[in-house]
C-alpha cells in the first residue's frame, strides 16, 4: 500500500476508534471509507486493516474485565444522555422516575432506569422517535404481529448505511467477504424490499 493511501484512511480509522472508545457511533462516511480501504487491501493480498486495528485490539479490550466494564459504562452513559436529550418517551419516563443522565455513573446504576414495556411502544410509537436535528426517519419497518399488535420501527438512511458498513467490516475482517464480493441485505418495509448493496459507493442508499 502506498503511504498516500494509508494517510487517506488513517484519520477515519482513528476517529472511528475514538468514537467507539467514547461509547459513541462513528461517522458513516468514515466507515464507508474504511470498507473501501479494506477491500483494496484484501485485493492486494494484505490483511484488511494495518497497525493492529481490528480483532487484536478488540480482543485486548474484551480480555481485560476492567477495560471492558469501563467501555460498557461509557456506552451506557452516552446512550442515556442521548435518549434523555432527544427521545420524548425516555425523557418523560426518566423524569417520572426522578432520574437524570448525571445519576448514571456505573453499570450498577442501570437499576435506576425505568423499564420499558412493549405495551408502551404499542401505544405511542412516535414518542420513541429521536428528535435529534437533521435526523429524519426515511423508512418504516413493521414486525409480523404474531405476538400481538404490529410494532413500527423507524429507520433513517444513515442508520441503514451504518448497518451495511459495519456488517461489511465484520465480514472482511473474518474473511467471509472477499474484495469483489457483493452482499445484499434485504429488509421488509411496508410490503416492499429494501436492498442495500455493499459493493461500491454508487450502490449505497443516499438520503
Amino acid at each position: 500500500m502506498s503511504q498516500r493511501e494509508v494517510n487517506v484512511v488513517l484519520l477515519p480509522l482513528l476517529r472511528t476508534q475514538l468514537e467507539y472508545w467514547r461509547g459513541g457511533r462513528p461517522r458513516v462516511a468514515d466507515l464507508e471509507q474504511i470498507v473501501d480501504y479494506m477491500r483494496l487491501r484484501r485485493a492486494r493480498g494484505f490483511p484488511p486493516l494495518p497497525f493492529g486495528f481490528g480483532p487484536r485490539r478488540q480482543k485486548g479490550a474484551r480480555s481485560d474485565p476492567k477495560r471492558l466494564e469501563a467501555s460498557q459504562t461509557r456506552k451506557l452513559r452516552r446512550t442515556v444522555d442521548y435518549v434523555y436529550r432527544y427521545v420524548p418517551f425516555y425523557r418523560r419516563a426518566m423524569d417520572a422516575a426522578g432520574v437524570t443522565p448525571t445519576d448514571i455513573h456505573s453499570l450498577a446504576d442501570m437499576n435506576k432506569l425505568p423499564i420499558t414495556y412493549r405495551e408502551q411502544l404499542e401505544e405511542d410509537t412516535e414518542a420513541f422517535i429521536s428528535h435529534q436535528p437533521d435526523l429524519v426517519p426515511s423508512s418504516v419497518s413493521q414486525t409480523s404481529g404474531t405476538t400481538g399488535k404490529k410494532l413500527s420501527v423507524y429507520l433513517s438512511t444513515e442508520e441503514m448505511r451504518y448497518y451495511a458498513s459495519t456488517r461489511a467490516m465484520g465480514a472482511l475482517l473474518t474473511g467471509q467477504l472477499g474484495p469483489t464480493d457483493i452482499v445484499q441485505i434485504n429488509q421488509a418495509l411496508e410490503g416492499f424490499l429494501l436492498e442495500i448493496s455493499l459493493d461500491s459507493s454508487e450502490d449505497r442508499p443516499r438520503g
